[in-house]
């Protein structure tokens, strides 16, 4: 084996499949496939999406996903999605509340946090 290379390579996740066929048959290895947080393709290049903090990440996030408001799960699984332990968002919570990002609604585990600026959608008859 004296003729071998490694190569790492970025590629979007709805192309991830088709990659992994076209290597299968020439690779020694399994290829390791790891998801990519706050990343932006630029060109041929990635750059950070964010200052890669918490709450920029979470921010982004809220913007992206459109939502008016979350709930302690919605919490936990971002800041799993993101690489962190589930015990993190309680952190996240406070941070964004005292930065106005998020508002507090009820208490306790039915308490729900509404995104600040996030235009509630219309619920009834006639909403889209």
């Amino acid at each position: 084996m004296d003729n071998v290379s490694r190569i790492e390579a970025f590629c979007d996740d709805k192309n991830v499949g088709k990659v992994l066929r076209l290597l299968a048959g020439m690779v020694y290895d399994v290829p390791k496939v790891t998801p990519v947080v706050n990343a932006k393709a630029k060109g041929s290049t990635l750059e950070p999406a964010t200052n890669g903090r918490l709450l920029s990440l979470f921010s982004a996030w809220l913007k992206k996903s459109k939502l008016t408001e979350v709930t302690h799960a919605d919490l936990k699984l971002f800041v799993v999605s993101v690489g962190r332990v589930e015990s993190a968002y309680t952190k996240l919570r406070a941070d964004a509340q005292a930065a106005g990002v998020l508002k507090k609604h009820g208490a306790g585990k039915t308490a729900r946090y509404v995104v600040a600026g996030a235009k509630a959608k219309p619920k009834g008859k006639g909403a889209k």
